[in-house]
């Protein structure tokens, strides 16, 4: 495949994951916060969860779920989306820590901390909005969160 073939379906398929943020930027939605995590499968944690709200026209081509993506696109990728990024915020927890409330609970934890962080950094942005953001007021609002790859097992692995 030639390179300007290759750049195309990277592009289209770029188009097909936004559809949805497009749809709530539609919507009159101004912030769009993802959020994920890695580290339920080992026994030996920890728990690392990166949420991020990306810049309505990110155009970072590559993205895709981090399991397809080499150890040195994963690190290409998250150099340039955090440098992209409107912000981001992340939360860990430790193998102590699951071991004494479970991963589920642990997974949790390491969620809303890296929400926590991301709300420091969009402080300005948010207003009364993240109390919406983060479910901390009137569950039954929709919230923002979007799957999108950060990856989260870049920094799980640094020390």
């Amino acid at each position: 495949m030639k390179k300007e073939e290759r750049q195309k379906l990277l592009q289209e398929k770029l188009l097909k994951m936004k559809q949805y943020e497009n749809a709530l930027y539609e919507k009159g939605i101004q912030y769009i916060a993802g959020v994920d995590e890695v580290g339920r499968g080992p026994l030996a944690g920890p728990v690392v969860s990166v949420a991020v709200v990306l810049p309505r026209d990110f155009s970072i081509l590559g993205v895709d779920d981090s399991k397809k993506l080499s150890p040195k696109k994963r690190e290409e990728l998250y150099e340039q989306i955090k440098e992209e990024a409107v912000a981001y915020g992340v939360g860990c927890v430790d193998n102590e820590t699951i071991d004494r409330i479970n991963i589920l609970e642990a997974t949790k934890l390491a969620m809303k901390d890296a929400l926590r962080e991301l709300e420091g950094k969009l402080r300005d942005h948010l207003g009364e909005d993240w109390k919406k953001l983060t479910g901390d007021e009137d569950r039954q609002k929709p919230c923002c969160i979007q799957h999108v790859l950060i990856d989260a097992l870049t920094l799980k692995d640094v020390p």
